[in-house]
């Protein structure tokens, strides 16, 4: 295959540029990090150095305890911490809370993996200190930290991919200036064709992906102040096979599961595509008053745009269905007082405006009509530890307006103006039994206003064949969350177990309405938008053995029950059960340094808590394993640089398989075997 042979090329230059370098200290410039902030929270702690080659946010983080991942297609798609996803899941990138998924569930986390070296993901009901909308937790994506004390460091990689073809090029520098001024610029690009499954490729599934992201700051011993600015680009391609034809042939396309024409693999993109375009431009300024109170300011602006191109008649192909804009802006101030040592205190006010508008001249009525949105906030939160506990409380109300006018279809006005408010609380109790035992219990009370989208969306989103209808009346979401963590730590045995309980009012969710409607672009089926009481439970299991100073084992295991509370039924796109597991070899050498090989394991059960009725088919897919295998190492050459590499294979046995929380699973299967290949070089 000539891009492995293209690669491989690409690769030995780059290896053999590393023998001729002058080279390093030990340091994680590279390095993607799940990692405890602090022991009052239920954060979990991760530690994936080196591995990342492309994807989405949850395809980084779905390997861990409690985490799931929710698809519509090649490149789309979610996290979904314990049974809970899309915006009941805060996602906030270096301080700044994600705007563009407002518009929708089936739009992809827009954010660049290769910016972010740190990654926190909190577990639990979180409104109290991240905003409405942490019903199911919060992921905290953070850029590599600014020094004010290298003059000039930065690093190279270049990573691919056998199976979808992908190819990503990232470049990071940063620097500082009399120890008083640092600034740091990271890009990237990535590029990737039609994905294979074991028997078939997956036409259109190919993406074009770009980021930039410039930061400068200032310190001195009374203040720090940052103004950073990031442009986050991406056309993405959807499969078309499912959209031809008329109903009856889209109905039998759903049960044969899978394409019945498939044409040669490229890395065109054609309609139905989406090409999307975020903008942020952040500042925040930390004053230190004195010894005890600091003042936090922070703004930021963010400009989504998302053109959705779909196969259209008369020539009108290259016109977008939908062309949307939405402006955020968000201002944020929080007192901090530390009264002593152990006792803390800060105290917040926040305030977001949001403008979302239709540009003309599209031809199709919007999905979702113009809207204004307003939310004021202000919390208070308290921590207090001793040498064997810590405790944090925290109180929150926010009050919230929406304001929506629009034409349908039809060519008649509708929308409305909606007001929500709630008051949110989040306690939290750290205990250290022992040294090797620590127990924790997060009790919290979160809440959700619906979306616009979900209010009065009245159309098909995303290319995917599934025309979504909206409920004007919907209230807010309401989750009360209790969850417990028990941990036992030695320097070669640990584990961590954790359950938790969650009964949530008015939960929104979307489920076929048993009728098909043909549209230009083909038939889809309708979904509607229906609210019930829902009650979530479940837990996960996570354990580390290290038998021998070379040999880690380490595996998780997840499971979630969600049932409607009104009729005890199932809930839909709740993920299974899950194990996920890897053995480790670090191998001792005199020219390698962190010589490593690791094999890994995942299995999804087949999901029998179903419900036929709530969905297209009248089964689930069937369980599956996925095996891989990593071979990564660095050499050091000298105190400037370092060359490190690593050889990835996912789906080692080339498995056919399909998962249950993808949308796209009535169509295609998942991606067959992939090898990866990444080098970076730091300087």
């Amino acid at each position: 295959m000539n891009f492995i042979k293209n690669l491989l090329l690409i690769f030995s230059g780059l290896l053999s540029f590393c023998f001729y370098s002058q080279l390093p200290k030990n340091k994680l410039i590279d390095t993607v990090l799940i990692e405890i902030e602090r022991p009052a929270e239920n954060i979990l702690k991760y530690n994936n150095s080196k591995q990342y080659t492309g994807g989405s946010l949850a395809d980084v983080i779905s390997s861990q305890a409690g985490i799931g991942i929710v698809q519509s297609g090649a490149n789309t798609s979610k996290p979904i911490i314990e049974g809970l996803r899309n915006n009941r899941i805060l996602v906030i990138t270096d301080g700044v809370r994600l705007s563009g998924q407002d518009w929708s569930d089936q739009h992809t986390t827009e954010v660049d993996m290769s910016a972010f070296r740190n990654i926190k993901i909190i577990k639990g009901a979180k409104s109290v200190r991240y905003g409405a909308g942490a019903l199911g937790g919060v992921i905290l994506l953070e850029p590599k930290s600014l020094s004010f004390t290298d003059n000039f460091r930065g690093n190279i990689s270049l990573s691919g991919s056998s199976n979808d073809g992908r190819t990503l090029l990232n470049s990071f520098l940063q620097g500082s200036f009399k120890n008083k001024w640092a600034w740091q610029v990271q890009q990237s690009y990535q590029r990737s064709g039609d994905y294979k499954t074991s028997d078939y490729y997956v036409n259109n599934t190919g993406l074009k992906q770009n980021n930039i992201y410039i930061a400068l700051g200032y310190k001195s011993n009374t203040l720090k102040a940052k103004l950073s600015a990031s442009r986050f680009t991406l056309e993405n391609g959807v499969f078309y096979g499912s959209l031809n034809g008329n109903i009856e042939d889209f109905k039998d396309k759903i049960l044969l599961g899978q394409p019945p024409e498939i044409n040669p693999a490229s890395y065109n993109i054609k309609p139905p595509k989406q090409n999307v375009e975020h903008l942020i431009l952040k500042s925040e300024f930390d004053v230190k008053l004195n010894n005890q109170h600091t003042v936090e300011l922070n703004y930021n602006i963010q400009k989504n745009i998302r053109k959705e191109f779909d196969i259209r008649r008369l020539d009108k192909t290259s016109v977008p269905t939908q062309d949307m804009r939405l402006v955020s802006h968000s201002l944020e101030g929080i007192w901090h007082y530390d009264i002593d040592e152990n006792f803390h205190t800060k105290v917040g006010l926040q305030y977001l405006y949001q403008n979302n508008y239709n540009i003309p001249g599209t031809g199709v009525a919007p999905t979702i009509p113009n809207y204004k949105l307003n939310n004021y906030a202000s919390f208070v939160i308290s921590e207090y530890q001793r040498p064997k506990w810590r405790a944090s409380i925290g109180l929150r109300y926010d009050h919230r307006t929406t304001n929506a006018l629009g034409y349908d279809w039809l060519g008649q006005l509708y929308g409305s103006k909606r007001n929500f408010s709630n008051i949110s609380y989040n306690a939290v109790f750290n205990y250290h039994i022992s040294n090797h035992w620590h127990y924790l219990i997060d009790f919290g009370m979160a809440w959700r206003s619906p979306e616009p989208y979900e209010l009065y969306v009245n159309g098909k989103q995303h290319g995917i064949p599934i025309y979504y209808i909206g409920d004007k009346d919907l209230d807010s979401e309401r989750g009360m969350k209790i969850s417990n963590k028990l941990e036992y730590r030695t320097p070669s045995f640990g584990f961590v177990i954790s359950g938790f309980v969650q009964p949530i009012k008015n939960y929104i969710y979307q489920i076929p309405g048993q009728r098909y409607l043909y549209l230009f672009s083909g038939p889809t089926a309708v979904f509607k938008t229906l609210q019930t009481d829902a009650f979530f439970r479940g837990g996960d299991l996570s354990l580390d053995w290290k038998p021998t100073n070379r040999i880690s084992y380490t595996a998780n295991t997840a499971i979630v029950f969600a049932n409607n509370s009104k009729t005890n039924g199932y809930l839909p796109i709740i993920p299974p059960f899950s194990l996920y597991q890897n053995i480790k070899w670090d191998i001792p050498s005199s020219v390698l340094n962190k010589f490593y090989i690791l094999l890994e394991h995942k299995y999804f059960a087949k999901q029998k808590r179903f419900d036929p009725s709530l969905d297209l088919i009248p089964d689930t897919p069937d369980a599956y394993h996925l095996f891989g295998t990593q071979i990564g190492a660095e050499l050091y050459y000298n105190r400037r640089n370092t060359c490190a590499f690593m050889l990835k294979i996912d789906n080692l046995t080339n498995q056919l398989y399909k998962n249950y929380t993808d949308h796209f699973r009535y169509f295609v299967h998942g991606k067959g075997l992939d090898i990866q290949l990444k080098t970076t070089i730091n300087f």
